[in-house]
């Protein structure tokens, strides 16, 4: 069962510090999405384009080090998974492809195949950010989950836009997320619009 509350061991103070250590104040719901991330296995961010999504997960990644944890962003693709490595702040980034070892001969979702055990190196972060979601299809998904069910100690931040255009494969599974009230895992639902027409990063 991967949706259970496990918190990290850390201090409020030391949550405070990180947010309160340079100009860019997150609001209540951006809060709740990093002690979602904190305190459960599984958890999702969801926002539309300029919600603060990327800010999010950056401010995540500085809690993580400050307590002592490590993280790794992934994505579906590879420039998507190097641009919010980028964004984010987080030197380690991967395909889900290669973090879960899918080959792409697989079709059994991960439950048999060789990826099963996840790539050793990259499996030893300690919170793994996988961001763009709704561009994976099921099977990805579920190859990603095996990949992480013997490491009873990650946590596992989903993020992604569900307004976003869906896999070309069997896709539709984080709008199930966005939509549902799964015990456990927590949805933290990011509306204020921050991005200007200038640009700037609260993706």
């Amino acid at each position: 069962e991967m949706c259970v509350k496990q918190p990290f061991s850390y201090t409020e103070s030391q949550v405070q510090a990180v947010l309160k250590s340079d100009s860019k104040k997150l609001d209540e719901k951006q809060i709740d999405a990093i002690k979602n991330a904190l305190n459960y296995r599984v958890s999702a961010i969801v926002g539309a384009a300029g919600t603060g999504k990327t800010q999010t997960a950056a401010k995540l990644t500085q809690i993580l080090a400050a307590i002592g944890k490590t993280s790794i962003v992934l994505a579906p693709s590879a420039i998507a998974a190097q641009q919010a490595a980028k964004k984010v702040g987080e030197g380690k980034y991967a395909t889900i492809h290669r973090f879960a070892r899918i080959l792409p001969e697989e079709e059994d979702m991960g439950e048999y195949g060789t990826n099963v055990a996840g790539t050793g190196e990259l499996l030893q972060s300690s919170v793994i950010i996988c961001d763009e979601m709704t561009m994976a299809d099921i099977c990805t998904f579920s190859s990603l989950l095996h990949a992480i069910k013997e490491n009873n100690d990650v946590h596992l931040v989903l993020i992604g836009d569900p307004a976003q255009l869906p896999s070309i494969g069997p896709s539709g599974f984080f709008q199930q997320i966005d939509g549902s009230k799964i015990e456990n895992l927590p949805v933290a639902k990011l509306t204020t619009i921050y991005r200007s027409s200038g640009g700037g990063d609260y993706a």
